[in-house]
């Protein structure tokens, strides 16, 4: 049975890159745009917490299967749109092939990250399953996969996207907890849903997407550099973790709601909505009607496309995964 709420958090989730992208695009100094700054402290980590909520319906049936099923959706797309960004942005004016994708090789930024790092997100907890499985440590599974994600944290390279992974893989496996013991964690989420929405306000309000948190400069006046790096390093995990709390909570909401069905709708397709949508992404100027305006048509553009290139079964399955 399909969790409603969470199908509803992934529709907001995309609708939020979406807006981000549009001021990313409308506005110069996009960074210090307030609505930018609140948007970017929780999407990403909303979309690697839903993953993992959803990869723990998925305990008992993974399988080779499994694996290839999640290199199509994910693997497959990242390696296309690497090859048509690369002609159709013009890249190959200034850089050969080969370079670039030694370049994304090394960092996917130069790509969709997200699809790339949650593929290697999924393969180190498959991996996990697995070793748990031979060894049967099934008692101690948790603390298993803690250590497993602390061993990930301290390897000494970035290469391959290893600096997002580490980031990105707390989000996951928290979600993968929280699925996991959701029977427990229900009445004292309830109780703390008001309490993440009164601190995901103030937190995300000094967040910063390239440089440390706004206050930081206050705090090094006051206290020794070990305490200010362990109140950042809090800081930085509380602001999205307040985040996902808040929207969930919102999905909440939208999902009793009579038009929920749009949200999930637009959930339902947001791989190919990240894929697709900077395509159709372009700047009518700064002012909220404007950025309004490159949200929306983008959105409508975006899932027109998606609609035409998926009953192309060789485009579907190119672009998007799909297989079926």
């Amino acid at each position: 049975m399909r969790d409603k709420v969470i199908d509803v958090a992934r529709g907001i989730a995309i609708i939020l890159v979406i807006i981000g992208h549009s001021i990313q695009y409308s506005v110069p100094a996009f960074d210090s745009n307030l609505i930018f700054r609140y948007i970017y402290s929780v999407h990403m980590p909303l979309f690697m917490f839903i993953s993992g909520y959803t990869l723990f319906f998925s305990r008992n049936r993974i399988n080779i299967n499994f694996l290839i099923k999640k290199f199509n959706l994910l693997v497959v797309p990242f390696f296309s749109w690497f090859i048509i960004s690369f002609y159709l942005k013009n890249t190959y004016l200034t850089q050969s092939f080969i370079t670039r994708l030694i370049q994304l090789l090394k960092s996917p930024d130069y790509g969709l990250w997200f699809l790339w790092v949650l593929f290697l997100i999924n393969i180190i907890f498959i991996l996990l399953f697995f070793i748990i499985d031979k060894l049967k440590f099934y008692e101690l599974e948790d603390i298993f996969i803690i250590f497993g994600i602390y061993l990930i944290s301290i390897i000494p390279t970035n290469v391959l996207g290893l600096h997002l992974v580490k980031w990105y893989i707390v989000f996951f496996c928290i979600g993968y907890f929280v699925s996991k013991f959701k029977t427990i964690l229900l009445k004292s989420l309830v109780n703390y849903q008001f309490l993440a929405v009164l601190l995901f306000v103030p937190f995300a309000y000094f967040w910063n997407r390239t440089t440390p948190p706004s206050f930081n400069l206050y705090l090094g006046n006051h206290f020794t550099r070990e305490i200010v790096t362990v109140i950042t390093s809090l800081y930085l995990y509380l602001t999205p973790l307040t985040g996902i709390a808040t929207i969930l909570s919102v999905s909440n909401i939208v999902s009793k709601l009579k038009y929920s069905n749009i949200f999930i709708f637009i959930g339902g397709i947001t791989l190919e909505i990240y894929s697709l949508h900077t395509f159709f992404l372009h700047t009518h100027g700064q002012s909220f009607l404007n950025i309004s305006y490159t949200f929306f048509t983008t959105l409508a553009s975006t899932i027109l496309a998606i609609i035409i290139l998926k009953k192309i079964m060789f485009l579907r399955y190119i672009l998007f995964g799909r297989i079926s």
